[in-house]
């Protein structure tokens, strides 16, 4: 499933620009403009990331960080116009994980939640995850079918490993892409259909019927286990 991230800010337009950048990047936003409001959909809903503003109307960012962090260690991003150090001292002293000042590229800003995500997922990471007759070991690095360990590349494992991890969220070309460039890899969006190309040609029963890696049309890829 895609990740819910909670958007808190009194400013409509920048609350839909950063909406309109998590839907590119294949998250699924929850808007709000104020913290009663904010608090009352974290409370009722599933949420994976809060990007909350400081300056809030009723009540503010600090007070809902402060209140949040009584239940829950949902990852927190403070947006906020405050420049001064002491303010961001603030913002991290009440939990926050990460502050972005405005005004900010959504670039940037996307950039900080997907690190936010990923030290939470390294934190809360399994040894291993298997779905069906598919085994990915993060301790052994390696993956196994039927018991059989199945010989991968770096780049080939990275993938898997990540859409194995977040089962039906959608992965477009450009976030594989990012997740492999560390291992040496060069070259267009394109050339990771050739990593699931011959991903499939190695796990799947049938690769023109895919059992575990699913082409989403116009949208990217994901994990998905199909019984046959």
């Amino acid at each position: 499933m895609s990740k819910n991230i909670l958007v808190v800010d009194d400013d409509e337009k920048l609350v839909n620009l950063v909406s309109l950048h998590l839907e590119q990047q294949g998250f699924d936003p929850i808007k709000a403009y104020d913290g009663e409001e904010a608090f009352q959909l974290f409370r009722k809903r599933e949420i994976d990331l809060v990007i909350l503003d400081w300056m809030l109307p009723g009540l503010n960012g600090p007070t809902f960080c402060r209140r949040v962090r009584r239940e829950s260690e949902v990852p927190i991003i403070m947006l906020t116009a405050k420049t001064e150090k002491d303010d961001r001292v603030e913002g991290l002293n009440l939990g926050a994980d990460d502050y972005v000042t405005k005004p900010f590229s959504p670039e940037e800003l996307m950039a900080r939640v997907n690190a936010v995500l990923r030290r939470v997922q390294e934190r809360e990471t399994p040894d291993e995850v298997t779905h069906g007759p598919l085994t990915v070991s993060f301790k052994r690095h390696e993956v196994l079918l039927d018991n059989e360990t199945i010989e991968l590349t770096n780049a080939e494992y990275i993938i898997i490993k990540e859409l194995a991890l977040q089962p039906g969220r959608i992965f477009n070309r450009s976030q594989l892409l990012k997740l492999i460039q560390d291992e040496n890899f060069s070259g267009s969006e394109r050339t990771i259909d050739v990593h699931i190309t011959k991903l499939r040609k190695k796990i799947e029963p049938d690769p023109a019927d895919p059992k575990f890696i699913h082409t989403v049309y116009g949208a990217g890829y994901k994990f998905e286990l199909k019984e046959i």
